[in-house]
């Protein structure tokens, strides 16, 4: 991507910006839905997104704020959504191809990017290949679910300590896949990961039981195939 076209999209953005703020202090709807029950196979995870103090509150707004984790049939999509609306990310992992995509939605462009099925989600910038330790006798209540304690202790290198509460009471085909966390024997329900020297702090509010067709897991017809480079520039011009 030129210069140009860098310095179009980041214009269009701070001009999508101010329309959407006032747009968002209309309010926004309540999720209605009824919340799930243990051993369900179907059905979408809400998780709310936190940021430490690294953030200012003057550019918080552009970072997602929720997370979404849609499954069926051992489908998976991640969606990552901000309170501006300004960018949509996704990752799909569509079972019957056993194909994994990330999409980007920013303005006018929409792209896709094919990947390994092995390969993890390209926010994760830490190196999670150190052992992990499970917690006995430790236990939450997160959205409804007993959620267990799992402990990724500090490296050498100074990687923090990181803290992982799954449950085991969702019935979620290889729930952590595509993540470094594939081999916590739950899905992880409150967790962080770091992108950019950002900290995100993701734990789940609520999981409602619905169906998804489909097509829900395919990439759109109108999304164009690009590289990983392109999405993190796209990114960054976001965040920056």
């Amino acid at each position: 991507m030129n210069g140009n076209t860098h310095m179009i999209l980041k214009n269009r953005i701070k001009l999508l910006t101010v329309v959407l703020i006032i747009a968002v202090l209309s309010g926004c709807k309540l999720d209605r839905r009824p919340a799930a029950v243990k051993g369900i196979t179907e059905g979408t995870i809400i998780y709310n997104i936190t940021y430490p103090e690294q953030v200012s509150s003057a550019l918080s707004f552009l970072f997602p704020n929720q997370m979404s984790l849609h499954f069926s049939n051992g489908n998976q999509r991640i969606m990552f959504k901000g309170n501006m609306n300004l960018y949509a990310l996704d990752f799909i992992h569509n079972q019957e191809s056993d194909s994994f995509y990330t999409l980007l939605k920013i303005l006018e462009r929409r792209i896709y990017v094919p990947s390994s099925k092995s390969d993890n989600m390209f926010i994760f910038d830490d190196d999670h290949s150190r052992k992990v330790e499970y917690i006995k006798n430790k236990e939450k209540e997160i959205a409804g679910f007993t959620c267990h304690l799992a402990q990724i202790p500090p490296d050498n290198s100074g990687s923090p300590e990181i803290r992982i509460w799954y449950s085991n009471e969702i019935g979620i085909e290889n729930p952590n896949r595509n993540t470094p966390f594939d081999m916590i024997p739950g899905l992880i329900m409150e967790f962080q990961l770091t992108y950019e020297n950002v900290i995100f702090h993701l734990e789940a509010q609520r999981v409602v039981e619905e169906s998804h067709p489909d097509v829900f897991f395919m990439v759109p017809a109108n999304y164009e195939q690009s590289s990983l480079e392109e999405v993190e520039e796209l990114i960054k011009t976001v965040f920056n």
